[in-house]
């Protein structure tokens, strides 16, 4: 029987709405009215307003913040499909204060990962992996596995190369698996001579 093969999956932002609360929070909190849109580029420091600045990361430290965060439209449905095939992994940041809230959102939202298969570290580049699915620009960098760009303005400057493809949403990465799913097939087939 053939390995499985395994995903990785980003928390923030690719399973969670992590910017719009966050930015919600903010532009309340500042009297601004920043949204994904205007996040142009990966640090947020410089999008938030000077008095803000480096304090923009303390909402994220707040106890229940992670926890209730909404799930992206699809995700559910997708990593259902997927654990159907593949052996799914959570590759999420590590910030101390978050990890307890990140596993129960998980739980919260009953997706097909396993706690095991949670992982809190900020080099990605080091989990063995088959596919990474992120948005975040500076996990690509030296990435040895097949990356899954989740669409963002600040990640859309980034060169597609012969194993980085963008997806726009969870319904276009069930399309990508499927399309792997139907060419395993057709070569298993093909390698045991059926027509």
């Amino acid at each position: 029987m053939e390995k499985r093969k395994k995903i990785g999956i980003d928390l923030d932002v690719v399973l969670n709405n992590l910017h719009d609360v966050w930015l919600a929070r903010y532009s309340i909190d500042y009297d601004d009215n920043v949204t994904i849109q205007d996040m142009d580029v990966w640090d947020i420091v410089s999008i938030v307003k000077p008095e803000c600045g480096e304090k923009i990361f303390e909402y994220l430290r707040e106890p229940n913040f992670f926890f209730n965060l909404d799930i992206v439209e699809g995700a559910k449905q997708v990593i259902e499909f997927l654990a159907e095939q593949y052996d799914l992994y959570v590759v999420t940041a590590y910030l101390p204060e978050t990890c307890f809230d990140k596993v129960r959102w998980i739980r919260k939202n009953d997706l097909a990962i396993r706690d095991e298969n949670i992982i809190f570290i900020n080099n990605k580049s080091l989990v063995d992996l088959d596919y990474l699915i992120d948005d975040g620009p500076h996990n690509f960098k030296n990435l040895k596995c097949t990356g899954l760009i989740f669409d963002m303005p600040y990640n859309r400057d980034m060169t597609l190369k012969s194993n980085l493809h963008r997806v726009n949403g969870w319904f276009e990465i069930k399309e990508y698996f499927e399309n792997k799913l139907k060419i395993r097939e057709i070569a298993s087939n093909f390698k045991y001579g059926y027509r």
